[in-house]
């Protein structure tokens, strides 16, 4: 979602909910906005089972997850806030890989100079390093080493309507064509692949709403239901079983 859709309060709404339906079962999550620990504290100040790591960049994503992921089990959730970030720390890599610099002060040199230089230097080098960070070292953990279930935030690209002249690669065309929508999540252009089920969260003064845009156990060919977010995974759950006429 955008910003103030909701995003991280969805996070810790559903580690509530899991606290009351999982007790004993931990949360944890991958912070990489420290943004988490003012809405906890002010809006859910009974959550226990929530373990936060500070993440601020792709090195440390990775020893958290070196230590985290044997431990896992199908009781547990692995949230990360958000993705969209991580993809900067992954391009972060590769522009330390190749320039010894982090991208922010590659670029405020390459201002300094007068926009000498490429934007992206040696990129059929610097991609590979940045995807390999995302994809191998991240995306596929999450699918290939742990039972637990995953939850990922991300912040939205801005609206490109089919045919309105934007120039936008095909990986990412492909993916909004793949969600049915005008938006795509930022970040890795494939993340929109990996999960079982995408939700587009929506604020509306104070009032949160979601659109389920995939799901892999529905059938959502020509719908996209929308529904009130209160307590995030009831809710969730209660929309599928509307859908589905009451069957898992």
């Amino acid at each position: 979602g955008h910003a103030n859709s909701g995003k991280s309060r969805t996070v810790l709404s559903m580690a509530s909910y899991w606290q009351l339906t999982h007790p004993g079962a931990v949360v944890y999550c991958l912070d990489t906005e420290d943004g988490l620990r003012k809405i906890w504290k002010k809006q859910f100040p009974d959550l226990q089972n929530l373990e936060l790591f500070l993440c601020p960049d792709m090195d440390t994503v990775i020893l958290v997850l070196d230590h985290l992921l044997p431990k896992l089990t199908g009781e547990n959730w692995l949230a990360c806030e958000s993705a969209s970030r991580l993809w900067e720390y992954s391009q972060d890599l590769g522009y330390r890989e190749i320039t010894g610099m982090s991208k922010s002060d590659y670029l405020s040199k390459r201002i300094a100079d007068g926009g000498k230089g490429p934007v992206t230097p040696r990129p059929n080098e610097l991609w590979p390093i940045a995807k390999n960070a995302m994809e191998r070292n991240f995306l596929d953990r999450l699918v290939s080493e742990t039972r637990a279930n995953v939850l990922l935030t991300t912040t939205l690209g801005k609206e490109r309507p089919e045919g309105g002249g934007m120039r936008e690669s095909k990986s990412r065309i492909a993916a909004r064509r793949f969600l049915g929508t005008d938006v795509i999540p930022e970040g890795h252009p494939r993340i929109v692949y990996y999960p079982d089920t995408v939700v587009l969260m929506e604020n509306e003064g104070s009032q949160y709403s979601a659109q389920l845009l995939k799901d892999r156990g529905l059938s959502l060919t020509g719908t996209i239901p929308v529904f009130q977010v209160r307590d995030f995974l009831f809710d969730l759950d209660e929309i599928r079983g509307t859908f589905t006429g009451g069957k898992e």
